[in-house]
Formats: C-alpha cells, structure tokens, sequence
C-alpha cells in the first residue's frame, strides 16, 4: 500500500479499566497481544490452558483479575490488528470444541472465584448466561447431550442463585426449542 492508509481502516480502542467488583471478572477489558505481566503475577497466575480451544484469552484474563492486586490501564497505543475474513482462532461457525471450551472456561472461573471468596452474586448470574447461552447452542445444532450435560452443571453450581436455577432448569424443556431462543439472544446482543 506504499504509506496510504487503507480507506476502511478504523482505529477503535481494545480495552478498559475494570473494576474491583467480583462480576468484573467475567469481563473481557484487554486484548492478550496488549498487556504486560511481571513474572511474579505469571506465577502466581499459571500457565495458559491449553487444553482449552476457545475463550482461552478470556479465561486467563479471569484468573489474572483474580490475582491482580495492583493494575494500571493505559489507554495510548500499544499495538494494531487486522480485521480479516480468512481463518482465525475463534469460531464463527459452530463447533463442539469450542463451544464445550467456553463452558469449560466459565466453571474454571466459577471454581477460581469461588476459591477466591470472589464469587458474587452478579458474577454468578454473568457466568450463568454465558454458559446458557453456549448451551442453547449445543442444542440448536444437535448435540442434546452436550446441552443437557452443561446445564446439569450450572445447576448443581447454582444453589443459591434462583436466576440461574431457572436458566438450568431448561433442560427439562424439549431441545427443539433451542434453535429459536437461541437466534433470538443472538440476535439481542448484536444489537446492544
């Protein structure tokens, strides 16, 4: 391109401060490729899951949110990325990797916080959505188990949490109605 710069070139910030409330860890504040760690947080923090094929960026966020004590945001420069329609690391169509990844992600952080004495009222019912939602759509591309299995799950996590007992209890509900509901909280969070 020889110094032009490209006409759909957008410039957007990745990245916000976050907050000392517990439901800020299930937020996703920065991109991976902009951080900086000491090795002393790293340590305490763990290694990346890799075992995880998605959300596995969101999941490390979590666990540094959780022992982060001391945080400073920067809101100059520190990197660009190219928006691109080849392959990329996340799915844009459905996988059961990683729709199963994600789920996994939201009971790692529900367990962390949770041993943390970090797991609010309002995280659960964030982390409760996130795993509902990816759970509807296990079911809307036919795979009833791996649905029923995740919300199984998020009951037994939700005993004291009547909203996401009621999330859980949609199990009980034909998977048929899947497809519907879930093209609806789709079509909800594109718009918001």
């Amino acid at each position: 391109m020889g110094g032009e710069v490209d006409p759909e070139f957008k410039e957007r910030t990745v990245g916000e401060t976050y907050s000392d409330q517990s439901s800020s860890i299930s937020g996703y504040h920065w991109h991976t490729m902009g951080a900086v760690y000491s090795k002393a947080l790293l340590n305490r923090v763990g290694p990346w899951n890799e075992e995880l094929t998605g959300s596995q960026d969101w999941e490390f966020q979590g666990r540094v949110k959780l022992w982060a004590h001391n945080r400073q945001f920067s809101d100059c420069l520190v990197g660009y990325w190219r928006q691109h329609s080849g392959d990329r690391v996340g799915a844009s169509e459905f996988r059961k990797d990683y729709v199963d990844s994600v789920i996994k992600a939201c009971f790692s952080l529900w367990d962390l916080s949770k041993e943390h004495n970090a797991l609010s009222t309002q995280l659960q019912r964030n982390l409760g959505k996130k795993v509902f939602r990816h759970s509807l759509e296990f079911g809307a591309h036919g795979a009833p188990a791996e649905r029923n299995k995740s919300l199984k799950e998020l009951a037994k996590r939700s005993k004291g949490s009547l909203f996401n007992r009621i999330l859980a209890a949609w199990r009980h509900l034909p998977s048929c109605l899947d497809k519907s509901f879930y093209n609806l909280l789709q079509k909800t969070s594109r718009s918001e």
